[in-house]
Formats: C-alpha cells, sequence, structure tokens
C-alpha cells in the first residue's frame, strides 16, 4: 500500500562533499518516519541520527552523510553503558566501556541513566575484520569411522551420519568453531547469519574405511565396512557385517545400511519443538510440520509461513535464520524453534519477551499451544462477497494475520487482541458497512474498519478505519467522535497505527496478565475490563521521558546563558520534596509526585519558557484546586459502580508550572461574556479564574482512558480563530480563540482522545530553543508570556507552537 508523498519542512545545513558512510537522502513519505525507524532503516544509532540532523524529530530536507552500518539492539529498562558493555560481552569478545562509547558516540541520557527504547550500535560501525585467507584447524579433524549422535537438534541443510558434532553456545561464531575443528557444515551462509543457537553442527565427517576382507568391521578393526561385501551391508555393534536384523536394526548397527530411528518419527501427528522435535517424514499422517506442531500434507501444513520441518513449499516457510520474520520480509518466515524467540512481532521480527509476544502468552499460554488460522481462512464462506469490496493488499494482509481458531469462552483470560481492539472486524459485517456508509459515497469499499473498538465506548462503537488506496488508517472510537470525512484528518500508514500500539506496550501504558484467573480483575471504571490488558494511568517509563525531556530542556538552556564569573557550589535538590508534597496533601504514589522529586532543580534556571517558571514551596502548598480536592477525593458513583472508596480516588488539575509576568503571577478569566471555554471536567470546571500555566489535567487513575502525565497550557489570553493562525498538534487550525488548545490535538489518530503527554510539550520547548526561536538570558527563557502570541503572526510560526503529534 502506497501514499501520497511530500518534502519535510524542516532545514539541515549541507552535508560535506566527501562522507565516509552513508549518503542519505530525504524520506519522501507524508509521515515522517522519526528517528528510531530511521535508525532501523540505515542501521545506526538514534543518537547519530539527531547528532547529524540537529533536530528531535531527525528532520531532513537534503542529503545527509551518516556513520557506517552497525549491528543495533533497542535500549528497554534502566541501564547504563556498564550494564551495557557487560550485556554484549561473551566469552569470547568482552566489551570495554571504551568500546562500547566508541561505537556509541551520540548516546541519548547520562552513562548512568540512558533513554529508553534508543536504538544503539553493539559492534563496530562498519563491522569488524574477517580473515579472508582459508583457516586450518591446528591439529586436523581426526577421523571418525562411526556416525556420531548430536546432542541437541540440527539445522535445516545438515546432511546425516557425520562423524562429530559442536553444540552452538551463545556467543560463538563460524570464525572461532572453525579455528578449533578445521570445518563447518556447508549450509553455513559466508556471513554466519545462520548459525543456531542450541543446535548441534556438523565439524567432521565419518570417515569411509576400506571394505572388509574377514567380516569384521568397525572402529575396532581398522575402521573397515561391509557396504558391498559378500557378508552383508551392516556393521553391527559387536564389530561383524551381516544382513539381518541383529546387524542392520536400530541398535544394532553401527554403520552402513542401518534402519531409521522411528522413535524420532511421529506416531501420533504430533510433531516439531514442542514434541520432542518428532518428524513428520514417513509417519503417515503428512510430511509437513505444521508451526502449530501437527503432520499433514495440504498448505494448511505445507504452506506459506505456516510451515515448521519436512516438505516446506521452497524458500516459503520455515524458521527463521535472521530473526526476521512474517509477511514484511522474503520468505514469511516463522519463529517457531529458533534462537530468537517464538513470536512474530508485528513489525517482522522473532522474540520472546512482552513487545513480541504480549496479550497471549500474558495469560500463561505458549504461543506455540495456541491453535491459529490465516483472518482469511476463517471466512472462507464468503471469500465472494469479500473479493468484491477488498483490495489485493487488503487481501494478503488477511491471509497473514493469524487469529485464535475459537472464539474466547466468557471465561476466558484472553478476551481482546489489544487493549482498544478487540480483533479483526469482518469487513462484510452490517456494522462495518454502518460505520463507512459516509466514509463510502462515491467510493465503493474503498474504507473499511480493520480493527473493532473494544468496549471502551457505549453506543455505535468503530475502531481502527482503513484507507484501502492509500494503506493509512485512523482510530475512530465511535461515529460521533468526529466526522470521517472531514479533510485534513491525519490519517496515518497503518503501520505507524499498529507500531504506536507497540510502544504503550514498551513504556508499559499497557500491561497484560491474567486478571481474571488470579482474581486480580482491574477496577472497573468507566469500562469494561479489557481481558487480557489493564491501562495504567502512568508507569516508570512514562515518568523516565518526562525527565528525559526536562533534562533535555534545562540543558538546552543552560547552554546558552551567559556565564557566570565563577563557578558557584550546588547542592542538587528535587523541585520537591516529599515532606513539602505531603504538607500539600498530594496523593502518595502518582506522576506528579513522582516527576517532582525526581526532577533536579537547576542552580540558575528560572524560566523553562517564556514566562513559564519552574514550580515553589508557595506555588506547590497553595494549589488552585486544593480545596476542591479536598471536598472531592472520590469520582462521582455511576451505575453498576462501588461506593466511592480510596480506591477510586479523583486527582485534581495540578498548576505544575507557574505563568509570571513582570515577576507578579499571572491569571487567567475564563469566563468571556456569557461564554465559559471548557477546561477541566465537573467539579473543576467551577473555577473560571486561575493562575496561569502548565497544568497536570484531572484524572481519574482508575478509569479506563486514565493518563496523569496529560498537560495543557492555560493562557492569560486567546490565540487562534478566525483572525488567527493558531493551530492543533495534527496542523488543524483552531476554529475559534482559545486560551487551552496550544499545544493540543484535535483528533488524534493512534487513540482515544487525551490532553497530550507532558514530556512532548517539554520536547516542543526544547526545540524552540535550539533552533533560536526563543532567546536565553541570565534568567533562562526571555520574552515573557506574552511572546506565545507570536502563533497567531503566520501559518510558519504556528506550525512551531505545536508538539509531535504522538498516542
Amino acid at each position: 500500500m502506497t501514499g501520497t508523498t511530500t518534502t519535510p519542512s524542516a532545514t539541515t545545513a549541507t552535508p560535506t562533499t566527501t562522507c565516509a558512510g552513508q549518503i542519505v537522502s530525504p524520506p519522501t513519505d507524508v509521515v515522517l518516519p522519526g528517528c528510531n525507524l530511521l535508525a532501523d532503516a540505515y542501521n545506526v544509532t538514534t543518537g547519530d541520527l539527531r547528532a547529524v540532523t540537529g533536530n528531535e524529530m531527525c528532520e531532513f530536507n537534503s542529503s545527509i552523510c551518516l556513520p557506517l552500518p552497525c549491528p543495533i539492539d533497542v535500549v528497554y529498562g534502566f541501564l547504563t553503558c556498564a550494564d551495557l558493555a557487560t550485556k554484549y560481552s561473551t566469552s569470547n569478545n568482552q566489551v570495554t566501556l571504551t568500546q562500547f562509547l566508541g561505537w556509541n558516540k551520540w548516546i541519548l541520557g547520562d552513562r548512568s541513566s540512558l533513554a529508553s527504547s534508543q536504538r544503539i550500535c553493539i559492534g563496530s560501525p562498519g563491522g569488524s575484520y574477517v580473515p579472508d585467507s582459508t583457516i586450518v584447524a591446528p591439529t586436523g579433524t581426526g577421523s571418525y569411522f562411526t556416525a556420531a549422535t548430536p546432542a541437541l537438534p540440527t539445522q535445516t541443510g545438515t546432511v546425516a551420519a557425520r562423524g562429530r558434532y559442536y553444540d552452538v553456545v551463545s556467543g560463538d561464531t563460524c570464525n572461532q568453531i572453525a579455528l578449533v575443528y578445521g570445518q563447518l557444515n556447508s549450509y553455513l551462509d559466508d556471513d554466519c547469519k545462520n548459525l543456531w543457537l542450541s543446535t548441534s553442527v556438523c565439524v567432521a565427517p565419518v570417515t569411509v574405511g576400506p571394505p572388509s576382507t574377514d567380516g569384521t568391521c568397525g572402529p575396532s578393526y581398522s575402521g573397515t565396512t561391509c557396504n558391498g561385501t559378500l557378508f552383508g551391508d551392516c556393521c553391527s555393534t559387536s564389530g561383524y557385517c551381516g544382513s539381518s536384523e541383529a546387524y542392520c536394526g536400530f541398535g544394532n548397527c553401527v554403520s552402513g545400511a542401518c534402519e531409521t530411528d522411528q522413535s524420532i518419527v511421529s506416531q501420533d501427528g504430533s510433531c516439531g519443538p514442542d514434541h520432542d522435535d518428532l518428524i513428520c517424514v514417513g509417519s503417515g499422517f503428512g510430511d509437513c510440520c505444521s508451526i502449530y506442531g501437527y503432520c499433514g500434507s495440504g498448505s494448511s501444513y505445507c504452506g506459506a509461513g505456516l510451515c515448521y520441518s519436512g516438505e516446506c513449499e521452497a524458500d516459503i516457510g520455515g524458521p527463521s535464520v535472521d530473526g526476521s520474520c512474517g509477511p514484511n520480509f522474503n520468505g514469511n518466515k516463522t519463529c517457531t524453534g529458533t534462537q530468537f524467540g517464538s513470536c512474530c512481532s508485528t513489525s517482522g521480527y522473532c522474540g520472546s519477551t512482552a513487545e513480541y509476544c504480549q496479550g497471549w502468552e500474558a495469560t500463561g499460554r505458549q504461543f506455540e499451544d495456541g491453535q491459529f488460522q490465516p483472518f482469511w481462512a476463517a471466512w472462507e464462506a464468503i471469500h465472494d462477497q469479500l473479493e468484491a469490496i477488498l483490495y489485493t493488499d487488503t487481501i494478503a494482509f488477511y491471509k497473514s494475520a493469524l487469529i485464535p481458531n475459537t472464539q474466547p469462552d466468557v471465561d476466558d483470560d484472553y478476551q481482546y487482541f489489544f487493549y482498544f481492539c478487540s480483533g479483526l472486524a469482518n469487513p462484510n459485517a452490517e456494522f462495518n458497512w454502518d460505520a463507512t456508509r459516509a466514509l463510502n459515497n462515491n467510493q465503493g469499499g474503498r474504507y473499511i474498519v480493520l480493527y473493532s473498538l473494544s468496549y471502551l465506548e457505549s453506543g455505535h462503537r468503530v475502531g481502527v478505519l482503513l484507507d484501502q488506496e492509500t494503506g493509512n488508517a485512523i482510530m475512530q472510537p465511535n461515529l460521533f467522535s468526529y466526522d470521517s470525512r472531514s479533510p485534513g484528518l491525519p490519517w496515518r500508514p497503518l503501520e505507524d497505527v499498529l507500531q504506536s500500539f507497540i510502544d504503550m506496550i514498551n513504556v508499559n501504558k499497557f500491561v497484560a496478565g491474567r486478571y481474571k484467573s488470579d482474581n486480580t480483575i482491574p477496577p472497573l471504571g468507566m469500562a469494561s475490563p479489557q481481558y487480557p490488558w489493564k491501562l495504567l494511568s502512568f508507569s516508570t517509563e512514562i515518568v523516565d521521558l518526562t525527565l528525559d525531556a526536562y533534562r533535555g530542556l534545562v540543558k538546552a538552556i543552560e547552554d546558552r546563558m551567559p556565564p557566570e564569573e565563577e563557578d558557584q557550589a550546588h547542592l542538587a535538590q528535587p523541585l520537591a520534596t516529599n515532606a513539602t508534597l505531603d504538607q500539600g496533601k498530594f496523593p502518595s504514589k502518582c506522576f506528579v509526585r513522582t516527576f517532582l522529586t525526581s526532577a533536579q532543580h537547576p542552580r540558575r534556571v528560572r524560566y523553562i519558557a517564556p514566562g513559564v517558571t519552574l514550580p515553589t514551596e508557595e506555588t506547590l502548598l497553595n494549589q488552585p484546586f486544593k480545596e476542591f480536592a479536598r471536598q472531592h477525593r472520590h469520582a462521582s458513583p455511576s451505575y453498576g459502580m462501588p461506593v466511592a472508596d480510596d480506591e477510586d480516588p479523583l486527582y485534581p488539575p495540578y498548576l505544575l508550572f507557574p505563568a509570571e509576568r513582570d515577576g507578579q503571577q499571572v491569571r487567567t478569566i475564563l469566563l468571556t461574556g456569557e461564554e465559559v471555554e471548557p477546561t477541566f471536567e465537573h467539579p473543576f470546571s467551577s473555577l473560571q479564574d486561575l493562575p496561569s500555566g502548565v497544568y497536570l489535567d484531572a484524572t481519574r487513575p482508575w478509569s479506563g482512558t486514565a493518563h496523569e502525565d496529560a498537560s495543557l497550557l492555560l493562557l492569560p489570553y486567546d490565540v487562534g480563530g478566525a483572525d488567527g493562525y493558531a493551530q492543533y498538534n495534527d496542523q488543524v487550525m483552531f476554529e475559534s480563540p482559545s486560551k487551552t488548545d496550544l499545544y493540543q490535538t484535535s483528533v488524534n489518530p493512534f487513540t482515544l482522545g487525551h490532553r497530550t503527554q507532558l514530556h512532548l510539550i517539554l520536547d516542543s520547548w526544547r526545540r524552540m530553543i535550539e533552533q533560536g526561536h526563543w532567546e536565553v538570558d541570565s534568567d533562562g527563557d526571555t520574552g515573557g508570556i506574552d511572546k506565545f502570541r507570536e502563533v497567531d503572526q503566520s501559518a510558519d510560526i504556528a506550525r512551531r507552537y505545536t508538539a509531535d503529534l504522538h498516542w
């Protein structure tokens, strides 16, 4: 599926005329790919991309010179550079901290606290030196007159009856094994990409001895053989030639025409790594072992992406040899039984951790134990109807997308494909036609509901819409969320929408577990439980994202402040202490407390944006909604909800970064004539005279759509409207003037709508400073709170005053 193209608007310096690495042209996709996707595409680090392009989003509109490619990995969790150097060391290759930092000159974050989700080099850019001369084993390979029994499974292509095997362990390379043994199986690639962990590889053949002249044979008799002799073709374990069961039977035969080990052939139709590595050839059930562990002979067993071993279709299906899998890569390989992990992610890579298997395996299942079928096969009865409305690429997607064979039972742990989506929708279902009728007016069946929404919304639920013509998608919670026919909606490539789901899992916005079976059902809140998924109102990873953005903003300011006459000692202090927050009655476990007690207070910076200050003890203790928070500690009970108690808290809006003008607090009057701009939900909507600044939105942390880091900038004046240029993050202009909509999103293409996450606003402010749009003096950011008025000067300036479009 392809879409329209455009050119990014960012500018970069002209590249040098000589590039020792990779010359990369600007992307032409309508949606900029972002740093991590570019890093994946060119095998470079996220930090290198930001350094070369000079901006947070890695945007560029002229060719750039990137380093040579390196093997990359993704940083997850709270790791240091030393941790990673240890992680990528092996018994044969010790990675030092100096080496690791040499590969990652622009690594993001402090060495003691690295930014999560960034791509890093785990080897030298451009590759390491590999000898090109023939390597000879130092002591020879020896002679082996009998076939050895491999201790571990062997790979496809291994020649039967080898004299010696080596068991591959973590850190091994073909070069290292060949140095010791002198040779390897011929099926191994020159670049050694298909050397599998936990397999036995041949390192010596069986030496063919001379034919027996007296009926004796085997290693006790100079390795003589029986083949072609008058004594019989089988050499027995006793060392004599013969042709009966006593000589040729399994267990009795050393060499020659020995009978096959029937113990490895399936006797009941089961096969593969979950069934003692039984094979199907000769089983009578079919010669193909499917990825689900059953023998057969049809396309469901031998077909594309469905065959594990046996007579699989040529170059299609079967185990991955390089970690790639699924329809995104040639061969449509599977992950079952590989060293990379058993689950194939939506990005097309094998793995076994949460981001690859989350959902299904979190409920105690193994992926291989599940009975799956392609979505297309499940609707075989209506193929004619579907082919009349579906595009070729959509059908190909349905043929590759697997779903459980049976509908989940009402008591099953596993109910939903993802928190927002119950699963793939029937394109021909009545609700699908209802949801897309207006959109498809005069468009045939161009638009379909690809994934139906889970029960997060009542009424006319929709889900993920797909434009079959462009391959773009968008989340529409229900028919009345917005008019899907509106021009300028932020449609995004389907893979970006699905990737956003993975990103939410990676930062633990959503976690999966056995909530039914272990009786830890999440509170109902405003939605039915989305088994096996649970939403977290915040997570450690989300706090880390925000802290990284805050540190980046402070550093950008400090780097541009005038130098001091002399250095002054400074004792590091957090933005707030737990004692202050306890006095202010802040909740004990919440995003705002975790952020304030973790973020360091810079010694010199007062303003982090024009007119926007850091919090003080006074502003934290005198929160504008302090009295409301005391009166409304719990959410209002609603039908079907338990009586409100401490398990169902309601957090008020928190003024995080107050605004000032000439050293005095600035206030916002929300009432204009008879109109009140809706800012916060009931009961906090009652206050219409508030301090200006950055607020964290009111939150029900137990609800089905909670985001404790959702934030907004409350300005003391209106921007946008008919006479202005102010726009939302999705580039839609304000229809009417607003004091609260700057840095917000009108339609979120990835998820249900919510206020913008704090780290996105902080990142936007950092870019304004780094790109020279905001100036810095001895107090920090200059210009005063009225600086934000410039958003209405032009469309170009308005675009600067937006945050990244994000889930």
